[in-house]
């Protein structure tokens, strides 16, 4: 599951490491009272937000960068692994990559008391044991370890697997019957799906793979108007049918990021083209973040690939290994410490700062968190030790 890094494009890792800094950063401050002045920016609430365009917050645009960044190397990962595995392998391992994603996201769920959230509760702990004997043997370079990485793989490709037919029949519920007791998907699970719809378009060629976008987008827009907001917002990050907005996302980036490597010009044309079709159906349909209307996922093509044009003009500065690149290669290890640690160490710094009447233990604390992330992955970057699944 850790690999050494081959060729890195440095603009992408750049890009992908903001998003993972933001992410990190904005989810302690949220609870700390001592950061108030900066509810703006870590809130999706538009009416106490800092707006980047109308009805768009800032807070709106680091899961987009984040999924933006993800496709913008998925054309040079897919064709990687094809000359190493062949084509047939290569589509298999995406589509289990995209299915173990899955299988993450459902561990880094609340838990209520319902019997799928008492087996991902056991899975989670399982696959916690399984890492921490991996590590064990890793450390000690035992070859053993290789068993233990291949029975990982597989229970997270079965746990993927479950979880997304448990989010296609919440979804076909709630369909059904217009409402939700509970529900199981978060973030990353739209991801895992989203890599699995940006996989059925991989081998288009550049012009195709732009109708297809554009087609796909006018198809989603028409299920959202006829499904209605609350067929959306009834599941978090817009559930199963919000993910095919998500995947929008991450098609887009994988056509900027093909052509950024092949024809820069016809880049800018694609990119120009995806910017005006953009601003229109922002301007044409609602823009809401919790339910992934197409507004947003049209303004979030926009913001997210002149956020990479700005980036890419940085490519001529080839320092590899400051913090920002660092965390941009291990973002799912990062992602995870993140999600379950973040709220924990805002809620502790808060206790703390309010009890001792000192906001400087929750400045301190923040940055003694952040440094540690940024020395944890600067020194696996060093090591070119990456989580990969």
């Amino acid at each position: 599951m850790i690999n050494s890094s081959g060729n890195r494009i440095l603009s992408i890792d750049r890009y992908r490491g903001i998003a993972v800094f933001l992410l990190i950063v904005t989810l302690p401050m949220y609870f700390i009272d001592a950061f108030d002045f900066t509810d703006g920016f870590t809130t999706h609430v538009i009416e106490d937000a800092f707006l980047l365009v109308p009805n768009y917050a800032f807070y709106d645009l680091i899961a987009p960068i984040f999924i933006f960044a993800a496709g913008l190397s998925f054309s040079l990962s897919f064709k990687k692994a094809v000359v190493k595995y062949g084509k047939h392998r290569a589509f298999v391992r995406s589509v289990f990559r995209g299915l173990k994603l899955i299988a993450i996201g459902s561990f880094l769920l609340y838990f209520g008391e319902h019997p799928i959230d008492d087996f991902y509760r056991v899975s989670s702990y399982v696959i916690a044991s399984f890492c921490g004997l991996w590590l064990l043997l890793w450390i000690m370079k035992l070859d053993f370890k290789r068993i233990i990485s291949t029975i990982l793989d597989i229970m997270l490709i079965v746990i993927g697997a479950f979880a997304l037919v448990v989010g296609l029949a919440e979804t076909v519920y709630l369909l059904i019957h217009g409402s939700l007791p509970f529900e199981h998907w978060n973030v990353l699970q739209s991801i895992g799906f989203a890599t699995l719809v940006t996989l059925l378009f991989h081998d288009f060629k550049p012009w195709m793979k732009l109708i297809a976008l554009i087609i796909l987008f006018m198809i989603y827009s028409f299920f959202y108007q006829l499904i209605g907001y609350n067929g959306f917002v009834s599941m978090s990050h817009g559930g199963v049918l919000g993910s095919f907005g998500w995947a929008q996302m991450m098609i887009a980036a994988d056509l900027i990021g093909e052509l950024s490597r092949t024809n820069k010009n016809v880049m800018y044309l694609f990119g120009a083209i995806l910017v005006a079709t953009g601003v229109a159906g922002y301007l044409l349909f609602d823009c809401d973040k919790f339910s992934v209307s197409p507004g947003y996922v049209s303004m979030s093509i926009v913001l997210s690939y002149l956020l990479y044009l700005i980036f890419s003009l940085f490519d001529f500065w080839r320092i590899d290994n400051g913090p920002i690149v660092s965390l941009g290669r291990n973002p799912i290890l990062i992602y995870i410490i993140h999600m379950l640690a973040g709220a924990y160490v805002g809620i502790y710094l808060n206790y703390y700062a309010y009890v001792y009447g000192s906001n400087l233990i929750a400045y301190c604390g923040l940055s003694l968190y952040l440094v540690i992330l940024c020395a944890l992955s600067y020194f696996l970057n060093r090591k070119k030790i990456y989580l990969k699944i």
